[in-house]
């Protein structure tokens, strides 16, 4: 599950002001942190940890699927937000680089976290949280790419799938493509 981008970020072993994180995810993941550490709070958690907002940028987010609670935390630490419809409208790939860009002017490294729920629920049965109204695999494998190619991302990681809850492997399948996307951008900056 999602959770894992906390102590994946930490793994960059850097000061978390010199840390970037890109999300692409449906949830903003800033839930209160009284009920312990979960997938819905990971985002919180770094926060919590030191993180500055400001390193933080949030591509995808469904507006149906977050608080107004919630939103008002990300707008208070400086989080960047960028709903579902307006990162469609602008382009997944511009939106990406751009984050990239200015995560990278702040940051000496970068976490992507891919929660796959960032998809349109139609292209992946097997993420409970994705909604109607998010973005295609092709997309979000461009991005991936993308991520993949810049200098500064370190780590990715790809959750957020139940294979019981899908349907003729099309969630697995659609990761598979997003996870090749960076391998891919990777290979293409001689890291693999």
């Amino acid at each position: 599950d999602n959770s894992i981008a906390r102590p994946g970020l930490h793994g960059l072993n850097l000061p978390l002001e010199r840390c970037g994180l890109l999300t692409f995810d449906a949830h903003l993941d800033l839930r209160d942190l009284t009920g312990g550490l979960n997938n819905g709070n990971p985002v919180r958690a770094l926060l919590h940890d030191g993180l500055p907002g400001a390193n933080v940028v949030q591509l995808g987010l469904q507006p149906f699927a977050n608080s107004r609670q919630y939103h008002q935390v990300a707008l208070d630490a400086g989080i960047r937000v960028v709903a579902a419809d307006a990162l469609r409208h602008h382009g997944v790939e511009a939106a990406t680089a751009e984050a990239l860009d200015a995560l990278a002017a702040r940051c000496e490294a970068i976490y992507v976290d891919f929660d796959m729920d960032v998809l349109d629920r139609a292209f992946v049965p097997g993420c409970p949280g994705a909604r109607p109204g998010g973005i295609t695999p092709a997309e979000l494998r461009g991005a991936a790419r993308l991520c993949g190619r810049h200098p500064k991302v370190r780590i990715a990681d790809f959750v957020e799938v139940d294979p019981e809850r899908d349907v003729a492997q099309v969630t697995l399948y659609a990761t598979c493509m997003c996870l090749l996307g960076f391998a891919s951008g990777l290979a293409a900056r001689g890291q693999l």
